[in-house]
């Protein structure tokens, strides 16, 4: 038996064994769980991949011989699917021959074990790919994080959400890495132009334990678009509604900031705590407002709940939306004094645009890149992308 003691890194460490042998399986969960480590058995090829899909653990041990599926085959399937693709896998097998340990690296394993196995031996491989794991992530960790931006909007339809969409597209035609989220517990609407039937969403996330919100567990639940915007849907009926709570706000945007040059956050107008730890998370705020005085009066609302956060001064910006045919009701000078922030964008007035964009699957910005509501959000995006929060001069 291995001489390294329980600790807190093991108890937070969670393999999946899958092994077509009760007694293997057996003495494996029994030597894992004495020394700390959270097991998940499973008895076959095809339950070992259902598992690791639906358990996420941190590393696999993996039988090669099995009557259904054999491990070689299960590696490249856990290999192909995005959701698996990183897990750490060793293999074991009674196959010592240089050729069986060649197939089994070559279908993506990252250690090869023969039976029966030492145990000692076997502990040291799982510590030391775990730690090898944690480095990674710890580098990935230290890296530049991304620039975190959220944006409210003063009530609901101002196109706070059409807003977060083409800055993010625009940033995406750019070649920047960008993801866009959708940070609501209640009906979202990123789905209808990127979520597939079938895509899990926030609500799938908010259902896990927070130390299983890892940039892995992330990635798996984006959708891609055409642009090469990634983003993260919002609930899509009664059934999916997400009860957001902070510490899981919280890790989801640490996680993702990691792995993007630009992070957008598409917030609720609430105070509740989970959206002041979304808020407080972020680099910057956008107050998305449009030109009724309704919609400026609760611009100003939402003003003093951040203040009451400590977001102040240059963290927040205030981005003005035409929404009717109309005109302005109050001049962008006098909007800016009654707010107390800079104005850093604005977007007229496009309605047939927006539709006929939505009906093409596309947004704005692609569909008619020459625009001038293109133009004034590519001049918004400069604004916020910058070092120094800058705005309008009127």
């Amino acid at each position: 038996m291995s001489d390294l003691g329980p600790s807190a890194k093991n108890s937070l460490a969670h393999i999946l064994i899958v092994d077509d042998e009760e007694s293997i399986l057996r003495f494996l969960e029994y030597s894992f769980a004495a020394q700390g480590y959270r097991v998940t058995r499973a008895t076959s090829g095809l339950d070992g991949i259902a598992k690791a899909k639906s358990e996420d653990p941190d590393l696999i041990i993996l039988d090669v011989m099995m009557p259904d599926i054999s491990g070689l085959e299960v590696c490249d399937h856990l290999r192909a699917d995005a959701k698996t693709r990183f897990m750490p896998i060793i293999m074991l097998s009674a196959a010592g021959q240089v050729d069986d340990r060649v197939s089994g690296l070559r279908s993506g394993a990252d250690d090869y074990v023969t039976k029966p196995a030492n145990m000692d031996e076997l502990m040291a491989r799982v510590t030391a790919l775990l730690n090898r794991t944690r480095r990674m992530q710890s580098q990935a960790d230290s890296s530049k994080r991304g620039k975190v931006i959220g944006f409210i909007g003063a009530k609901g339809g101002v196109g706070t959400t059409t807003t977060v969409l083409n800055l993010g597209t625009l940033l995406a035609l750019r070649g920047k890495p960008v993801t866009a989220i959708e940070l609501h517990a209640e009906f979202g609407s990123f789905y209808r132009q990127f979520g597939r039937s079938d895509d899990e969403n926030l609500s799938d996330l908010m259902a896990l334990d927070p130390a299983l919100l890892t940039a892995r567990t992330i990635s798996a639940r984006l959708s891609l678009a055409q642009s090469g915007l990634k983003v993260l849907c919002g609930p899509r009926s009664h059934e999916e509604l997400a009860e957001l709570d902070d510490e899981r706000v919280l890790k989801i945007i640490d996680e993702t900031a990691q792995m993007t040059e630009y992070l957008l956050l598409d917030l609720p107008h609430s105070a509740n705590p989970a959206n002041a730890a979304a808020c407080k998370g972020c680099d910057l705020i956008i107050v998305i407002t449009s030109n009724e005085p309704d919609s400026i009066q609760s611009a100003k609302s939402m003003l003093d709940v951040l203040k009451s956060w400590g977001i102040v001064g240059n963290m927040v910006g205030i981005a003005h939306v035409t929404r009717t045919a109309l005109g302005d009701s109050m001049p962008l000078r006098e909007i800016a004094r009654t707010l107390g922030h800079e104005i850093v964008g604005t977007v007229p007035f496009a309605g047939d645009l927006c539709a006929a964009s939505y009906n093409k699957g596309v947004q704005l910005v692609q569909f008619q890149p020459g625009h001038l509501v293109t133009s004034n959000l590519n001049e918004m995006l400069d604004r916020i992308t910058a070092e120094t929060l800058t705005g309008l001069r009127f």
